[in-house]
C-alpha cells in the first residue's frame, strides 16, 4: 500500500513559478483541486495519485519531487533550458 509522501515544496513553488503558472492553474492542469497544491506548497504530505501527476507534469521522476538534493539539483538544470526524461 503507497502512502503519503512529503514533496520538496520550494522545489514545487519554483517549478510552477518557472512556468508562470498560479496554484489553481497548475491544480487545473493536473487535476486535482486547488487547495490540493496549496497544502503541498505549504509542506502537508501529498498522496501517491497527486505526486504522480506533478511528476508527469513538470516531466520529472516522483523521486526528484520527493528528494530535497535531487530537487536542488533539478531546479538548475530546469532554469537552464535542460529536461529530464521520463519513461
Amino acid at each position: 500500500m503507497l502512502k503519503r509522501s512529503r514533496i520538496n515544496s520550494q522545489l514545487l513553488k519554483k517549478l510552477r513559478a518557472d512556468k508562470g503558472l498560479s496554484q489553481p492553474d497548475l491544480a487545473k492542469e493536473c487535476g486535482v483541486p486547488t487547495v490540493t497544491i496549496r497544502r503541498i506548497e505549504q509542506g502537508n504530505p501529498a498522496n501517491p495519485g497527486t505526486i504522480k501527476k506533478l511528476a508527469k507534469y513538470f516531466r520529472v521522476t516522483a523521486e526528484m519531487l520527493l528528494d530535497t538534493e535531487i530537487g536542488d539539483q533539478h531546479v538548475h538544470q530546469f532554469r537552464a533550458g535542460l529536461r529530464f526524461n521520463v519513461n
